[in-house]
């Protein structure tokens, strides 16, 4: 607070400015690791007389800069102790008053012109001094000996406690709460939160009984184009159904019956997905009119499969692509335990069907843990597909995925290779799918292009970089033929990074 025009001008926060003692300690202490193109001369101004520090706002542990605020061992930077800027605004304007929890402290400039320019000289070449021994001071919990000592420099200390009257007027006042007010508003505080769990839970549960069929999806690789030839086949059947995948982009398809299927963006704040995610889908899924619903689940944590699976979905019939090492960081730290996560997405009672060979077990245990039977499809469902068939999908889409999808429409009483065409004809591909586009013609060379960005792991980059052709190029046989790659990984997927660095390397 200073003196205004018109009365008392408050001063919220540390007014910044250059300061004479900054530029001073910048000038004594250079150093090359100092932060580069910043201004490193500004100190807190001072504003005026009366100064009101915060409780907290303060550093963890000392920096070069002095003059800071830092935490000692009791988590107390002592706001009740003036400060060197404190006794150097007593300097300008005759006294400050620090006010804090524990009182008033005033702090009064020394008597005499000769002693204080003395006083404001020994401020400004010692500051740093001066600050480190005020911590000192406060770490030992004795703060007068920083006050005498500035005593010594003809400074003049005056404190006003604050008085209480009685308990009774205390206790009745606005500002006197007790630990009761605080569990009082706990209480009601918790009551809220979870009201609102439980509310939010009902209208998930109500929405999803409004479905008739819900299909769910999940897996290392392969789980959104899986969910998307479901979708297709669907699609050909005429249910109208929505689906929600994610890929290389997180999309909601809706197949209204008879009509154009429409791909929605789900927009996710800061490009993450919370599981509330899922309550939206389906609160739009139960009032679009669909019957059916198609899901991948994007959750990494146990607890959050069990709440999305056997909490709010609950599966007519699922399927598991296949259980490979990913995201150890949350599922891990093993492949064993990956693999024990994936298949924790078995629905209660209801069937799972997998194209994973290796995990098996694994995948079989968990589903029998919660009720269900995990069923692995046979060699002959994922290697004799008809070419033909597989020929009509505008990408290339990998058998076992395509399997998948036909026991689901086997099971659902389709007939497998009508429904295999469904998939096929009405499949809407992911950005990222596995295309080949026509070859085109550009100054002369011709170019084609293949998108691959899906295969975001070192097995689906070899498969996909195998099944095109690459990998039986040779530059000594085919010279004039150039391979051009782009790599494209997320900014968060570092370790990612690392393994395309490496793949790179070997397949050229």
């Amino acid at each position: 607070l200073r003196p205004g025009r018109r009365g008392v001008r408050v001063v919220r926060g540390d007014v910044m400015a250059v300061t004479a003692w900054r530029v001073l300690h910048e000038l004594r202490h250079p150093a090359p690791a100092k932060r580069q193109g910043h201004t490193h001369a500004v100190g807190p101004r001072l504003e005026g007389p009366i100064q009101v520090p915060p409780l907290g706002l303060a550093e963890q542990s000392a920096t070069g800069v002095p003059g800071q605020r830092v935490q000692v061992d009791d988590d107390d930077w002592g706001p009740h102790l003036p400060t060197v800027d404190d006794y150097r605004r007593a300097l300008r304007w005759g006294s400050s008053m620090v006010v804090s929890s524990a009182g008033v402290v005033e702090v009064h400039r020394p008597r005499g012109l000769l002693a204080r320019m003395k006083a404001r000289v020994a401020l400004l070449w010692r500051y740093d001094a001066l600050h480190q021994e005020r911590i000192a001071a406060l770490e030992q919990r004795r703060g007068e000996r920083f006050t005498r000592h500035l005593e010594g420099m003809g400074f003049e200390h005056g404190t006003r406690a604050y008085g209480v009257t009685g308990f009774l007027p205390y206790l009745l006042s606005t500002s006197g709460n007790t630990l009761l007010h605080l569990g009082i508003m706990l209480g009601l505080f918790w009551g809220l939160m979870y009201g609102a769990n439980v509310w939010l839970r009902t209208k998930v549960m109500l929405h999803r009984r409004r479905l008739g069929v819900v299909l769910g999806g999940w897996g290392t690789r392969g789980k959104s184009g899986t969910e998307r030839i479901k979708a297709g086949m669907l699609s050909g059947a005429g249910v109208p159904y929505v689906s929600k995948t994610t890929g290389c982009e997180a999309m909601i398809l809706h197949g209204p019956r008879g009509g154009r299927v429409h791909e929605i963006f789900l927009f996710r704040p800061f490009d993450k997905a919370t599981i509330w995610e899922q309550a939206d889908v389906v609160r739009f899924a139960a009032t679009s009119g669909a019957r059916a619903m198609i899901w991948e689940c994007m959750a990494l944590n146990p607890r959050y499969v069990d709440i999305l699976q056997r909490g709010w979905m609950r599966d007519d019939m699922s399927t598991l692509t296949n259980a490979y090492p990913d995201h150890e960081d949350v599922m891990g730290p093993t492949g064993m335990d990956v693999a024990h996560v994936i298949g924790s997405f078995s629905p209660a009672g209801s069937p799972v069907f997998t194209a994973e060979e290796n995990m098996f077990p694994v995948l079989h245990a968990e589903a029998r843990r919660f009720g269900s039977l995990c069923t692995a499809l046979t060699p002959a469902e994922k290697e004799l597909i008809p070419t033909e068939l597989i020929a009509r999908f505008p990408y290339a889409e990998h058998p076992a995925n395509i399997a998948l999808a036909a026991r689901v429409s086997t099971e659902l009483g389709l007939p497998r290779v009508e429904a295999i065409g469904w998939m096929a004809d009405h499949v809407i591909p992911d950005l990222g799918a596995l295309m080949v586009y026509p070859e085109v013609d550009v100054d002369g060379r011709k170019v084609v292009f293949v998108n691959g960005h899906s295969a975001n792991d070192e097995l689906s980059f070899t498969h996909s970089w195998r099944h095109t052709g690459f990998a039986a190029h040779r530059v000594a046989q085919s010279p004039e033929t150039w391979l051009v790659g782009v790599v494209n990984n997320r900014a968060d997927r570092v370790p990612r990074s690392r393994v395309f660095a490496r793949m790179v390397v070997r397949v050229t």
